[in-house]
């Protein structure tokens, strides 16, 4: 129960960043300009890199916090 209650919220908030941050910025096909396609590939490589420290700087503190949690959680459950 605890994992898949976790591994919900993880997708909801990768799909949040992805509709925040990567698709606002993903190239559009219509331009021909070599150098307007270069700047807004940029800004999407930018984007996915944020994108993706946020998501490994939140799997770290889920990390530290379920160390804890597991074992306070596994002792509870064999109280009830």
């Amino acid at each position: 129960m605890l994992y898949n209650g976790l591994k919900n919220l993880v997708i909801e908030n990768l799909h949040n960043l992805a509709d925040e941050q990567i698709i606002p910025v993903f190239p559009n096909d219509s331009t021909q300009d070599l150098m307007q396609q270069s700047q807004e590939a940029e800004l999407l490589c930018k984007a996915v890199a944020t994108v993706h420290e946020d998501h490994c700087s939140n799997m770290v503190k889920l990390g530290q916090i379920l160390k804890y949690m597991v074992p306070c959680f596994c002792t509870f459950a064999t109280l009830l």
